[in-house]
């Protein structure tokens, strides 16, 4: 089994991303990978569905606000598969 990758071009509200088309899906499917986005008919592009949650990056550090971060990105989950 392939390990899924995505690779993050740039971006903060969507990330950009390469689709099929694009190198990148190559590069990672010959190293063993399989590119997320696969699905995609692009070569460069933002991610679909608009389901991208933000967390800066001192809310992925031990800290006091560990607690709120796992509750907010709980509540984007659920809202996610609902």
């Amino acid at each position: 089994m392939a390990v899924e990758v995505l690779l993050y071009d740039s971006g903060q509200d969507q990330p950009f991303t390469s689709g099929r088309y694009a190198a990148p899906e190559q590069i990672i499917c010959e190293a063993g990978g399989a590119n997320v986005m696969h699905d995609v008919a692009d070569s460069w592009t933002t991610i679909k569905h608009r389901r991208i949650f933000v967390l800066d990056y001192v809310d992925l550090v031990e800290s006091p606000r560990n607690p709120a971060d796992i509750a907010r990105l709980g509540a984007y989950l659920r809202t996610a598969v609902a």
